[in-house]
């Protein structure tokens, strides 16, 4: 994985699209002397996949290759680097193909439960919104391939992570080959704060769509948030014993549920803030009943704290899962490209496990009292349009 800091938020909202889409719409196009339908048959029985991406604050190029093909892959990053191409035919073939999903999308209430979802939550920013033809009319060709130069063009300022098993000295032989060798002018970007936060207060939104006899939930809490290894530790743990209780209490007491799912998220730029997703689905008549069971169950973890055997439950898992992530590729590559655009310690997963094992119930009562509070909470339900 290559990744630099910038992203979408370097450009005006009305670039966004553009921006957006650019490096999904360039790499379609194939690399240097081979166009899409050259390509793949240039790099058929060869393990290796390289595709560039352009996100909300950072740029990068992801992919993996067998210990064989990773000159290969070495060779598409410098291509998508050097020589991107530029198709017109095919570019109006996806805008074309991307219509036609857009006026399909929204047969699917699922969809739109989705779209409002994403809009409500970023505030009713035009980035945040669902897709629209209008907002794929504004997406050009000229734009989209400038926009990728420019977030493609100089290597100076993007970070490599190579996680697997290979010999050291060939990957430093092959990265001098390849990346060495690519385009740097020593420019240091930084993502823009583009001010998109979670509006405040208490938010009800209702969508009617389908018929068929079920119901959706999604409730969610945010807040801002100090972005430490307790308070991070402390969410990790309040979404496991909230995962625990929840499952019990909707699924097996109530009986009205599927398995119930809690998120956290948590961000360190472009602002600390967390937030809590609880998710289901259940029959129509029993949404109130089973958001009112949610809500009592929060209310409880905040005023009667936490469980010694919840904890300890909770850490006996998260041993076990860090244990098994020791010897996960993707992990680490994840985890690694995260510490690296939070500013983190990449050594402090080598420390968890200690980490965990100190954690108490009275770190979670404060914590569950901090961040389980229904100050800032906006509740989703999708009904049946019946």
């Amino acid at each position: 994985m290559a990744l630099s800091k910038g992203g979408t938020s370097l450009y005006r909202d009305a670039d966004y699209e553009s921006a957006a889409n650019a490096a999904g719409i360039i790499a379609s196009f194939g690399l240097g002397d081979h166009d899409n339908i050259s390509l793949p048959k240039v790099l058929n029985g060869k393990q290796a996949s390289v595709k560039p991406f352009i996100g909300d604050r950072v740029e990068g190029l992801q992919g993996g290759a067998s210990v064989k093909d990773m000159g290969v892959a070495m060779e598409l990053i410098h291509l998508y680097f050097t020589e991107p191409r530029k198709d017109t035919a095919l570019f109006h073939t996806i805008i074309r193909n991307s219509a036609q999903q857009i006026n399909m999308r929204y047969t699917d209430p699922n969809n739109i439960f989705a779209d409002t979802v994403a809009t409500v939550l970023g505030n009713y920013h035009p980035r945040k919104s669902g897709p629209t033809l209008d907002k794929l009319r504004s997406i050009t060709l000229d734009k989209a391939f400038n926009i990728y130069q420019e977030r493609f063009s100089d290597a100076g300022d993007f970070t490599f992570f190579f996680v697997g098993s290979f010999n050291i000295d060939t990957l430093r032989l092959q990265a001098e080959q390849y990346l060495a060798s690519l385009p740097a002018k020593g420019l240091k970007e930084q993502a823009n704060d583009l001010g998109i936060r979670t509006p405040a207060g208490k938010i009800s939104k209702t969508v009617l769509s389908g018929k068929e006899d079920k119901a959706t939930v999604k409730l969610v809490f945010t807040g801002d948030y100090e972005f430490i290894a307790q308070n991070n530790l402390s969410l990790i743990a309040l979404q496991e014993i909230l995962q625990f209780r929840l499952t019990e209490r909707l699924r097996e007491t109530e009986a009205g549920v599927y398995t119930p799912s809690v998120q956290i998220a948590r961000t360190k730029y472009p602002a600390n803030r967390y937030s809590f997703t609880v998710n289901f689905g259940c029959a129509p008549a029993n949404v109130e009943k089973l958001i009112a069971a949610t809500l009592e169950e929060l209310k409880k973890l905040r005023e009667k704290g936490i469980l010694a055997t919840d904890l300890q439950k909770f850490k006996a898992e998260q041993i076990r899962q860090n244990e098994l992530m020791e010897n996960n590729n993707g992990f680490w590559l994840n985890y690694l490209s995260l510490q690296y655009l939070d500013d983190e310690d990449p050594k402090a997963f080598l420390k968890a496990n200690e980490t965990i094992e100190q954690l108490d119930t009275a770190t979670l009562h404060a914590a569950a009292k901090a961040y389980l509070k229904e100050d800032n909470f906006i509740r989703f339900v999708l009904l049946p349009d019946l």
